[in-house]
């Protein structure tokens, strides 16, 4: 797999890990959505719950990376 899989207009480089990983959040927020709806759970509570899982999810990695960088 090639690290830059193609550049957008002005340069900007698209990574094959950023896309992959990308494709699977949206996937996986989607499946949970269909299990929630089953469940009886409102998609609008699951579709918040996925994003703050996401945003805290890679505030975490950053934060984590910093630290180990550190020292």
């Amino acid at each position: 797999m090639y690290p830059v899989l193609f550049y957008l207009p002005g340069g900007l480089p698209v990574f094959g890990y950023g896309l992959v990983l990308g494709c699977a959040l949206a996937l996986a927020a989607h499946i949970g959505v269909y299990l929630a709806e089953r469940s009886g759970i409102p998609r609008t509570k699951i579709w918040v719950f996925a994003a703050i899982v996401i945003a805290v999810g890679f505030l975490g990695g950053r934060i984590h990376e910093l630290i180990i960088q550190d020292s």
